[in-house]
């Protein structure tokens, strides 16, 4: 879980993480990012005051000291939002969702969300590791699906 009083928190675990993992001899690392982390500022809705730029900056952050920690391989995954948010009882975070199946948000009716279930992060995971030479030092974007506002 993500500490909200401290943005720098996940960056500095993962510098620790990384060092210590390092120095345990570990060969292989994966790191699950999200959608556009590696550039965060190309987003339509971009504001760098917001909570949630802070965490892709940070998330950004994190995947240029991956990439750099001198690992003989490592992935990262930056997959869409969540398919299981939509389901029980997760669907109780969006107030109305579950009483009435429809979901209000503050996207614009274009909005195009990309979906991905997550069994398919792990299946990337897994070809990840199972074939470390095919997806080393890769960064590969994961998502099922977009879903759109209407049908």
């Amino acid at each position: 879980m993500p500490a909200l009083t401290d943005f720098n928190t996940s960056f500095e675990q993962t510098c620790r993480l990384l060092k210590t993992a390092k120095e345990a001899g570990i060969k292989l690392v994966f790191y699950a990012s999200a959608l556009s982390a590696n550039d965060p500022r190309h987003l339509k809705s971009w504001d760098p005051t917001s909570i949630i730029s802070t965490k892709m900056l940070d998330k950004s952050a994190i995947e240029d000291i991956f990439g750099k920690a001198g690992f003989k391989s490592w992935t990262i995954l930056r997959p869409g939002s969540f398919l299981n948010n939509f389901l029980f009882p997760k669907t109780m975070m969006y107030q109305g969702f579950t009483e009435t199946g429809a979901l209000a948000t503050a996207f614009a009716p274009e909005t195009l969300l990309p979906i991905v279930a997550h069994n398919h992060i792990v299946q990337f995971a897994a070809a990840a590791v199972f074939d470390p030479v095919k997806f080393n030092h890769q960064d590969i974007e994961v998502d099922s699906e977009f879903w759109g506002s209407t049908p």
